[in-house]
């Protein structure tokens, strides 16, 4: 019997838990579907899309105005690609105002190997207009 009843009360507690607990999400998922909690939440999500619109024709602007730059510096033959001044493979690094290199030895079998100590400094590079 007293099992019984150690199950009763066991039982009604978990109950009366689980009302309260869903009368609270009721609640709360009524209030979020509120016609003023609708209207905020839809102007909150434009104007982060209006933000994201912008942004991207502000970086597509940015974009370009570069790509102009450069067609136009190709146009007028102040343009010099570096293919012209090292060989396919090898590694340049840009460090300041010096564009620095070394030499690629990486052998047939695909064994990766560059020139050790200090890398040479490239000349006769033009550069880039103001």
């Amino acid at each position: 019997m007293m099992k019984r009843v150690t199950w009763f009360a066991g039982g009604l507690a978990a109950g009366i838990a689980g009302a309260g607990y869903a009368k609270k999400k009721v609640k709360e998922a009524a209030t979020n579907v509120a016609p003023v909690q609708v209207v905020k939440s839809a102007v909150s999500k434009a104007r982060a899309k209006g933000r994201d619109v912008a942004d991207a024709v502000r970086e597509g602007r940015v974009v370009a105005s570069q790509h102009e730059d450069e067609l136009r510096a190709k146009r007028e033959g102040r343009l010099e690609s570096l293919e012209d001044h090292v060989e396919p493979g090898d590694k340049v690094f840009v460090d300041g105002s010096d564009v620095r290199f070394r030499l690629n030895t990486s052998g047939p079998a695909g064994t990766a190997g560059f020139t050790t100590g200090s890398a040479p400094t490239a000349t006769n590079l033009p550069g880039l207009p103001e």
